[in-house]
């Protein structure tokens, strides 16, 4: 481990000091070996300490040689456990100090020292260590909150559609009870007039239309209201997630900053450079989030205002029907001694009112069907968006993964070439995660516009006139 290459290195290097200044060593403790401790009314110290001081005669390599394969040999059961296994046992070595000779008591004070400080250090290789994991924690966290506004965003462009579809079902119905009562119209003007024939078939005609319109506006007011019921639980939900992303982007923050102060110092070149990676993709994911949820909170907010135009237009074609069954009355009651021309002239009436609220539902589709368009561009943008940021996820993970295995194994982490492969995957995605931001701010600002808020306020206008 990384924490074991740093505690061994200065292990080591104070050994060799304490060797050459005081002729004592680190060596390992054998069952039958004497050490500078009394044996005698005191109990040996815990033999789950391995190093522990005494003089020697032997070669200082041969010492050192001594010490090398001890640390080897502890990297199975764990650095940070061994050297508080050693703080334990200078301890207790100094609860002798009675029978301690003074230089064996500073040699047990440095190697007090040295051990505390291989224990400080470790823990802060694997602070850094530890940080940029977090990093990428919060990474995968941030691509999850995103891929929920995204699913929000693919149902409200889903219900658009319907909106959409529901509208042009009451222009056609609209359009149709029109061309009726224009028929009616040409045969009022007619010499013929109204036969029974004739009379029969028209009023058969405007029944089923009046019916059809009736029908149309029932199914479009349920969409409408699914959608504003929709757009309260759309609005809890994204006020729920911004919340969550705000907590998250504050944290992310915070281990962004932690992770810089802890660059250059402990973890090596390899961590620094995957810690500056990581930066920048978690900044590009924070980018990401705050645009598919801009763009969530405007997509959701059109479709209020969509719901809201299709109910006053069910309003007026509601009136419409009145007046189609108007027409059929006029009709029915209409005989020879009837005055054409006041018919021809009632049914013509009828006629305009339908046209009215005939290009009124088919402005209100149209605008619906522009808002919707945009909207499933926007979706694709983040969909788009959503595969690049899986590959950079991807490679942030790939490189994590071998920074830790290079940790955990204990190679050398000052070169940061080691992962040079798999950094420069991660630049590229990187750069293609930037090119992904640009397009769904394009997006957002394209979305905040909305058709159907213009037509309205276009209607207002000449309402005013």
């Amino acid at each position: 481990m990384k924490m074991f290459h740093a505690a061994h290195s200065l292990l080591v290097t104070a050994a060799a000091g304490a060797v050459v200044q005081s002729c004592f060593a680190f060596i390992v403790h054998s069952k039958g070996r004497n050490t500078f401790l009394p044996t005698q009314q005191h109990t040996q110290p815990s033999s789950s300490s391995h190093l522990f001081y005494y003089k020697s005669d032997e070669p200082f390599s041969e010492r050192l040689n001594q010490v090398q394969s001890e640390l080897e040999s502890v990297k199975d059961e764990g650095l940070q456990q061994f050297v508080m296994d050693e703080l334990l046992s200078a301890e207790e070595k100094l609860s002798f100090a009675s029978k301690v000779s003074d230089s064996d008591r500073n040699e047990i004070r440095l190697a007090k020292q040295i051990l505390k400080g291989a224990l400080k250090q470790g823990r802060e290789i694997a602070n850094e260590v530890k940080e940029v994991k977090r990093g990428f924690d919060e990474l995968q966290a941030a691509k999850i909150l995103e891929g929920a506004t995204e699913d929000i965003v693919a149902k409200d462009v889903f219900v658009e559609k319907d909106l959409e579809k529901v509208m042009e079902s009451v222009a056609t119905a609209l359009k149709d009870a029109e061309e009726v009562l224009r028929t009616a119209v040409f045969t009022a003007a007619s010499q013929d007039g109204f036969t029974d024939e004739v009379k029969e078939s028209i009023v058969q005609k405007l029944e089923l239309s009046a019916k059809t319109v009736e029908e149309t506006i029932k199914v479009a007011d349920s969409a409408a209201k699914t959608a504003k019921q929709m757009v309260i639980n759309d609005d809890v939900a994204l006020a729920q997630m911004e919340k969550t992303a705000i907590k998250l982007a504050d944290a992310i923050e915070t281990t962004e900053t932690l992770t810089t102060s802890l660059e250059g110092s402990y973890g090596g070149a390899e961590v620094d450079a995957l810690a500056d990676s990581l930066k920048i993709a978690s900044d590009e994911m924070v980018n990401d989030l705050t645009a598919v949820d801009n763009i969530a909170a405007a997509v959701t907010r059109k479709i209020e205002v969509q719901a809201d135009a299709v109910l006053d237009m069910d309003k007026k074609a509601g009136q419409a029907v009145g007046t189609i069954n108007a027409a059929k009355t006029s009709i029915e009651q209409s005989n020879s001694e009837t005055d054409k021309a006041a018919l021809k002239t009632s049914l013509q009436e009828s006629v305009d009112k339908i046209q009215v609220d005939e290009n009124a539902a088919e402005e209100l589709a149209k605008a619906i069907t522009s808002d919707a368009n945009t909207d499933a561009a926007a979706e694709q943008v983040i969909s788009d968006a959503d595969h690049v940021f899986d590959e950079l996820i991807e490679s942030v993970k790939e490189t994590v993964d071998e920074v830790v295995s290079d940790y955990d194994s204990g190679e050398d982490m000052d070169d940061a070439d080691a992962i040079s492969e798999e950094l420069d995957t991660l630049a590229s995605d990187e750069e293609e995660a930037e090119k992904a931001i640009k397009s769904l701010e394009e997006a957002e600002e394209k979305v905040s516009e909305s058709a159907v808020e213009e037509l309205h306020e276009e209607q207002i206008k000449s309402e005013a006139v």
